[in-house]
């Protein structure tokens, strides 16, 4: 084993502390990143969900009872700017007939 100084072991351990420093800082900050996209994704996810309940109790609102078929294409859209523009249908629309008149074609 060569022989090594006290200001080598020094240096040594002085460079192996900020090398486990480094680790654990980069790995910390990889996770405060992850964490903030998992949790903007949750928070994207959580909007559109919220949108999609919106429209359906605006038209049930105005014109009562709703089929179905108009529930599952309102969850179905993925777009938040469709899904604001489908709220604001419903309040130019006359009938629910009007409002699918205005509502994307599968």
């Amino acid at each position: 084993m060569p022989y090594i100084t006290s200001i080598e072991q020094l240096g040594f351990n002085r460079g192996l502390q900020q090398g486990i420093e480094q680790g654990i800082e980069k790995g910390m900050q990889q996770g405060i990143e992850k964490g903030m996209q998992q949790g903007i994704e949750k928070g994207i996810e959580q909007g559109l969900q919220q949108l999609r309940s919106v429209v359906p109790m605006l038209l049930t609102a105005k014109f009562g009872e709703l089929p179905e078929d108009v529930l599952t294409k309102v969850q179905s859209i993925r777009e938040p700017e469709m899904l604001s523009q489908l709220s604001l249908r419903v309040m130019t629309s006359a009938s629910l007939h009007d409002f699918m008149q205005f509502f994307p074609n599968d």
